[in-house]
């Protein structure tokens, strides 16, 4: 009986050890849109913007993938290949809010602006960004102070026909008083691509990422789509 005691406290003790040790998979990681992947191969096809990369992974990682959700998978790249294009009929689809739309307003001094547009805002919480028209420098040069605005809308993506016609595809919109005062709009449609503690947000757009600030960034996850409308007018 002692024996037998024994060697099952050993089992217990091994069986304990092995299941708190977790295995992470081999190689480099590699975060993208999931464009498409081979179960005969276990290859993964990632999007990183322009740019198609194909990495050969475990085949435990091919599970629960999703098509053109963003995706961190890890291995070592494979040799260049066709990527397969499957057309599939879908109807037509529009964008539409999805819940509350988050605003906030900070005042903070500019860090800098990039020639793409971008002009960056020293905050509390982090540097955040907006685009804004030609010739910014000149109304907002390095160092002096802004107020941003920014409206942060999570998008949906529904079949047009079972939105009302009365409806409108545009999912938010700056107040009026707001869009009377001088200053530099602009409105944008991506994906978020990262989410921090501190409430910002990482959203692509077709001249690149920009960083916002949220009330509350749990809300979202990477791969929401999102609508932003920002404003930035020099502060009084």
């Amino acid at each position: 009986m002692k024996t037998t005691a024994k060697w099952l406290a050993l089992v217990v003790f091994v069986a304990g050890c092995a299941a708190g040790t977790v295995q992470q998979a081999p190689g480099q990681a590699f975060t993208g849109e999931v464009w498409v992947w081979d179960k005969a191969t276990n290859v993964v096809t990632l999007r990183q913007g322009t740019q198609f990369v194909r990495v050969q992974v475990t085949p435990d990682q091919l599970v629960g993938l999703q098509p053109h959700q963003i995706a961190t998978v890890r291995g070592e790249l494979a040799p260049p290949a066709e990527i397969p294009v499957v057309m599939v009929p879908a109807p037509p689809m529009v964008a539409v809010a999805s819940g509350p739309a988050d605003q906030t307003e900070m005042t903070g001094t500019v860090a800098a602006i990039d020639p793409n547009g971008r002009i960056s805002v020293n905050s509390p919480r982090g540097r955040v960004d907006a685009w804004v028209a030609a010739a910014a420098a000149e109304r907002f040069p390095t160092g002096s102070t802004v107020r941003l605005r920014t409206t942060v809308q999570r998008l949906a993506m529904v079949a047009a026909s079972a939105v009302p016609a009365a409806g409108s595809a545009s999912p938010a919109s700056e107040p009026a008083a707001l869009a009377s005062e001088p200053g530099d709009y602009a409105t944008i449609t991506g994906q978020v691509l990262r989410v921090e503690p501190t409430g910002i947000i990482a959203v692509n757009s077709p001249r690149g990422p920009l960083d916002v600030l949220v009330p509350d960034s749990s809300r979202y996850r990477v791969g929401d789509s999102v609508e932003i409308r920002t404003a930035v007018q020099r502060a009084q």
